[in-house]
């Protein structure tokens, strides 16, 4: 005798309705990180557009977890640190994304017309900074 079973089919999981995605607290902090990212000094100029600045990350306790430096534009350095793109702070598991309550940064405008393609520039910039302060604006905090 023989016995007839027949197998449920095992029912693959339905996706979410693209109308949800991404998670709300996503959405939040992309609009928060928008925001953030266009965020204006006094004389209209957007913080993040700097070629060369400062940049920290804070813990949930206010504290420095990371601080960099760029000569790219703070925008792109940022937004490659906060996408978990291959940076080697997030590479290195020196910045874990998920303890990031607050962002600071510090546009060094005086910099904009330094080329770094240019031989003395990067000595420029290292004397510059050091005997003068590489930064001379407050800072702005997301």
């Amino acid at each position: 005798m023989s016995s007839k079973s027949t197998a449920s089919p095992v029912r693959k999981p339905k996706k979410p309705a693209k109308v949800s995605l991404p998670a709300t607290d996503v959405q939040q902090f992309r609009l928060l990180l928008k925001q953030f990212l266009n965020e204006t000094d006094d004389v209209g100029r957007k913080w993040s557009d700097a070629k060369w600045g400062v940049y920290a990350f804070y813990d949930y306790d206010g504290e420095p977890i990371y601080v960099g430096q760029t000569n790219e534009q703070l925008r792109v350095r940022l937004g490659r640190h906060l996408t978990n793109q291959r940076t080697d702070a997030v590479a290195m598991r020196i910045l874990d994304l998920f303890e990031v309550a607050e962002v600071e940064i510090w546009p060094a405008w005086q910099y904009e017309s330094v080329n770094l393609k240019e031989k003395k520039a990067q000595a420029y910039i290292d004397a510059k900074g050091t005997a003068e302060g590489l930064i001379d604006t407050l800072p702005v905090r997301i």
